[in-house]
């Protein structure tokens, strides 16, 4: 950096104006060192001249932090008249600061809006979310150098998922930063990690304000009011008055598959695929909410590939003569086994030689149908042809498969493809038990 330059430079960036201070990326990388490096070899390939120079030039990054500051820049080459060489390039940068945080307070007002609607009619789920999150983050800020990564991962992108789809977009972005981050590096920093526990507590802090989440309370519908009037009436014995009563602290799965329900919806929605017809069958089955929250919380990214993955466009599902819209059902169903907890939609189905592609790529048994069932929840693996905001990171389906496990679960994959794809996950007998 030479000694001619704007006085703005020593402020923003403390530097002596007698200073050259060493070149523009050593400087910026004192304070962003992954802007520094991107800068150093997108400079590198500018000077090489092997690609084009718009494209090179695009490639350079936009945007770096410098403390609490906001910074974006701009590249404006010089060439010398009547050739396509660059003789010089002009790097502008301007403090974005104010615009940014001004968005960010946006963003965060458009978050306490989009909760506190759903408070009104989902105030369990809001809750639910809200502390799932808190300890999803505190095992994330938990993580250590050195420590499995799985977990971590599985994690973040959980927290991900049910952010975005409640609408928390800022969580959502970090979770997806730090994916981005760890799928090059491998590891999870510590600056992102302590960024993102740092904006869920300013998020905690501001719905916090809103509601009182404390207590416990019983929520009874009017169905379980006339199921007790008619059980006095008919005399019923005190053990059966007893175990209507003692089913009541047990949440119905109506209410948690209703929330997946309207996650799809969301999805689909986001995604901008025709309207998904979501069907939910819960059969009168109750569980332990504070013990199946977790499950439920997972289950979202079986709800996410259903819609992403397995429900196909409008042109598609004409040409392979299927309704319009299409259909997932949400079920669970008590069988003499146990409970049983079902995803289904009528999508395109699982790919199972494009799953067999990257099961080879990636050395994994892939010969029989039951080995490629292994692979689909094998972390990792998707057949996903690039990573998006809502998929392609292979981390979603180990997550379900890895909580069903934890309550006893077996987890079970029927799909043909253009058939769709049924998910069970089959319990024991006693989950739905009531204390």
């Amino acid at each position: 950096m030479g000694a001619e330059r704007s006085s703005v430079v020593d402020e923003w960036f403390g530097m002596n104006s007698k200073s050259t201070g060493g070149t523009l990326q050593q400087v910026l990388s004192k304070f962003d060192e992954a802007f520094g490096d991107a800068l150093d070899i997108g400079l590198d390939q500018v000077r090489a001249g092997i690609l084009p120079v718009e494209l090179t030039l695009d490639q350079l990054p936009r945007k770096f932090d410098a403390g609490s500051r906001h910074y974006e820049v701009e590249y404006h080459p010089a060439a010398t008249q009547g050739s396509s060489e660059i003789e010089s390039l002009l790097v502008v940068v301007s403090d974005a600061t104010a615009r940014v945080e001004a968005a960010r307070l946006e963003e965060r007002q458009k978050e306490v809006l989009s909760l506190f609607e759903r408070l009104m009619h989902d105030r369990r789920g809001v809750l639910t979310f809200l502390d799932d999150g808190s300890r999803i983050v505190k095992r994330i800020a938990a993580w250590k150098p050195g420590e499995d990564t799985i977990a971590a991962k599985r994690d973040i992108h959980t927290l991900k998922g049910n952010a975005a789809i409640l609408g928390v977009t800022s969580i959502a972005r970090l979770c997806h930063e730090m994916e981005d981050a760890s799928a090059e590096g491998g590891s999870l920093a510590a600056a992102d990690r302590t960024g993102l526990q740092r904006e869920w507590a300013a998020l905690r802090g501001r719905i916090d304000q809103l509601i009182d989440s404390e207590g416990t309370t019983i929520e009874l519908e009017e169905s379980d009011y006339e199921e007790i009037l008619g059980a006095f009436a008919a005399e019923s014995p005190r053990d059966v008055l007893e175990s209507m009563v003692r089913r009541w602290k047990l949440e119905p799965t109506r209410r948690s598959l209703g929330r997946l329900a309207e996650q799809a919806a969301r999805l689909s929605a986001q995604l901008g695929k025709a309207d998904v017809e979501v069907v939910v069958e819960d059969n009168g089955v109750r569980l332990e909410e504070e013990k199946w929250r977790q499950f439920w919380s997972s289950l979202v990214h079986a709800v996410r590939n259903a819609v992403d993955h397995g429900i196909e466009g409008s042109s598609e599902r004409a040409s392979r003569n299927k309704p319009g819209q299409g259909r997932i059902t949400l079920r669970t169903r008590e069988t003499a086994e146990g409970l049983v907890v079902e995803i289904k939609d009528d999508g395109r189905g699982v790919s199972w030689e494009k799953l067999r592609e990257r099961a080879e790529r990636a050395g994994l048994p892939c010969s029989t149908r039951a080995e490629l069932v292994e692979v689909l929840f094998q972390d990792g693996v998707s057949t996903c042809d690039e990573v998006t905001a809502l998929s392609g990171r292979g981390v979603g389906m180990a997550a379900v498969r890895e909580e069903a496990r934890r309550h006893g679960g077996r987890v079970s994959v029927v799909s043909e493809p253009g058939d769709g794809m049924t998910l069970s996950i089959q319990f024991g007998k006693t989950v739905g038990k009531a204390a």
